[in-house]
């Protein structure tokens, strides 16, 4: 929220800073005209020509990065929805009491993505999110290598925990806050 209004009143003093320019700029302008007539004019649609193509390339460049951040955190948030969805249809090679268990631990862990997601102006619930979301991983995982030591079966474990394996290595967190607020996690 700090951030947030911090951005705010610094976007509102730039403004009152760029309008107070122009209008003090206005002032020397006719002052000049008023002095030295119309020849002071000459060879200023270049500067302005200069002026307008510079602005107009700082322009692209930010709707450019922008587009390209948008993308990467679209395809990030695909990635990670279809890590999901694999991962929760491999639990059906489980036996019944894993397999339930396994999916009520997936319920909680989408539910706490989500969570996260709402509170992502709150940096004390992310972090508290984030700490809930790294033990939901672990009681995941300890369920489906439970269940695999059980089985014994190949095909088994090397069908369920590489998607499972795959769906906690895609973390949502890069896409709702920047880097530098969350402490990096690796897994």
């Amino acid at each position: 929220m700090q951030t947030v209004l911090l951005s705010i009143l610094f976007a509102a003093a730039l403004f009152c800073g760029v309008l107070m320019c122009m209008r003090i700029g206005w002032r020397i302008g006719r002052k000049r005209l008023l002095a030295l007539g119309e020849d002071w004019q000459a060879g200023l649609g270049t500067l302005d020509g200069a002026v307008f193509g510079l602005m107009g390339l700082l322009v692209a460049f930010t709707f450019t990065g922008a587009a390209t951040r948008f993308d990467a955190r679209r395809s990030l948030v695909t990635e990670h929805v279809n890590a999901i969805g694999t991962a929760w249809l491999r639990l059906d090679l489980l036996a019944a009491p894993e397999r339930e268990k396994a999916r009520e631990g997936f319920r909680r862990y989408v539910d706490t993505q989500f969570d996260i997601l709402g509170n992502s102006g709150n940096n004390d619930a992310l972090l508290a999110g984030m700490d809930r979301l790294s033990s939901i991983q672990q009681e995941i995982w300890e369920t489906l290598v439970q269940a695999a030591k059980s089985d014994k079966s190949l095909p088994l474990t090397q069908t369920v925990l590489p998607p499972v394996n795959e769906m906690f290595d895609l973390p949502l967190r890069d896409t709702w806050q920047p880097a530098n607020i969350l402490p990096s996690q690796s897994s």
